[in-house]
């Protein structure tokens, strides 16, 4: 087994970036359902409480870890996937921040190896600290 040179989870301002891309896929029909009921707030908060919950437990059970020979990946809330990508196969490291995610402070990390097309791996919200 390798030593481990750097182990991390993603930050914890993930939390809010999630939610808030996450509740704005739902924005136009809990605005329906507000604006037909506008006493009804169940619906805004049975969304908001499930989108929190999956955020939270996507950020706990996402994890990485980088090693002499290798970048590994932990992900998954009900299905755990562990992907190990040889260092010597990375041929890009991208990393991009959006304006939501520049005012959290944290950027996404874009792994690309050699024989793939697209994206090998994806860090959703790293300190930009980190991911250097």
């Amino acid at each position: 087994m390798s030593q481990s040179l750097l182990e991390g989870r993603l930050d914890p301002r993930t939390l809010p970036l999630r939610i808030l891309e996450r509740l704005s896929r739902f924005a136009i029909v809990l605005l329906a359902l507000v604006l037909n009921d506008p006493k009804s707030l169940v619906p805004w908060l049975a969304v908001l409480g499930a989108t929190t919950a999956l955020s939270l437990l996507e950020y706990v059970r996402t994890s990485y870890r980088l090693t002499e020979d290798a970048l590994e990946l932990s992900t998954g809330v009900l299905t755990r996937r562990v992907r190990r990508i040889p260092l010597d196969r990375i041929q890009d490291l991208t990393t991009e921040a959006t304006p939501l995610r520049r005012a959290l402070g944290v950027v996404t990390v874009t792994v690309e190896t050699a024989g793939s097309a697209g994206a090998e791996a994806r860090l959703d919200a790293v300190a930009p600290a980190a991911a250097a």
